[in-house]
């Protein structure tokens, strides 16, 4: 059990991190879900700690032991999804263990910061108490003005704490943004309420952030997230709208990816890959709404990406 894997504070102190040995039950079996995000790490990265990065899995299974999401999976769901976000973004091993660790300051009191740095390292302890929410409580039979402004202050707080942390590390803000993105997915298991104003803020806080931190692929999959939560009409209409044109426009796309490669390759660019995207539907929302465009007049419904050696 964790109890008896995490070391005192005195213990801490006299036991370098090098020391730590990472070791696991013999008894306990990966999940599938972790077998194939070390697959993916050790493709990408072959010098990547994997015995580490396992062990913080173990760590955080353990601590959410019995914990259920409102979706009714193991909690632990949550955290691997998040690591799973961070990978593909190609994160650092430290960010990657803080990613699976991120909650469990918060939500298990047998975890203490003395144990995180101890087995971790205090770059991973800072990111877990970056991103760790703050709690604001309205007290007991308050009304629901109170209610709302404790849900408030508690998001101004959280915001505030997690802007600091990231002047410190800008890769607590790179977790934050998996976990709301990962959230964001899984949103359906929330009251109405609930889902507009988390959509609400992500739209309005989380997406710009990560549009400033150039994280392109979570900027358009929290805006459009949030575009279906908060304009169910709108989304559907238009989601119905690029259906029925997309035969065209994927044919298009791969002439055009044809066309690109042989120009560019003539004038001696070494061209690594091209492929397209289609354009996200909050982007077309927007031009409709904001220019005042029709649908047939959106010209740039997809694009292109060119990777190249240098």
């Amino acid at each position: 059990k964790i109890s008896h894997a995490l070391p005192t504070m005195q213990a801490r102190r006299s036991v370098p991190l090098m020391a730590v040995a990472f070791d696991i039950p013999h008894t306990w079996e990966e999940p599938d879900g972790l077998l194939d995000l070390l697959r993916v790490i050790r493709e990408q990265r072959p010098e990547a700690d994997i015995r580490r990065i396992r062990y913080a899995y173990y760590i955080a299974e353990d601590a959410h032991s019995g914990q259920m999401r409102q979706s009714g999976e193991p909690y632990i769901t949550h955290p691997l999804e998040v690591a799973r976000i961070l990978v593909d973004l190609r994160m650092d091993d430290d960010t990657i263990c803080a990613g699976l660790l991120h909650d469990v300051l918060e939500d298990c009191p047998k975890v203490t910061p003395e144990n995180l740095a101890h087995l971790f390292g205090e770059d991973v302890l800072q990111m877990v108490e970056g991103v760790t929410k703050l709690r604001f409580k309205a007290p007991d039979g308050s009304s629901e003005r109170q209610r709302a402004i404790a849900e408030t202050n508690r998001a101004a707080e959280s915001l505030r704490k997690m802007l600091l942390a990231m002047a410190r590390d800008v890769r607590v803000m790179v977790i934050k943004l998996a976990d709301r993105l990962h959230n964001m997915r899984t949103l359906g298991s929330l009251g109405p309420d609930k889902q507009i104003r988390i959509a609400s803020e992500t739209l309005d806080i989380y997406a710009p952030l990560a549009a400033r931190l150039g994280i392109w692929q979570v900027k358009w999959q929290l805006e459009d997230l949030s575009f279906k939560i908060l304009h169910p009409k709108e989304y559907t209409h238009i989601q119905q709208l690029v259906a029925k044109s997309r035969g065209k426009r994927e044919e298009e796309l791969q002439e055009a990816i044809v066309l690109l490669k042989e120009r560019l390759q003539g004038k001696g660019v070494k061209v690594v890959e091209v492929h397209g995207r289609p354009k996200h539907l909050y982007s077309i929302f927007n031009k409709i709404v904001k220019h005042g465009f029709q649908f047939e007049e959106i010209l740039d419904l997809i694009a292109l990406r060119v990777v190249v050696r240098d």
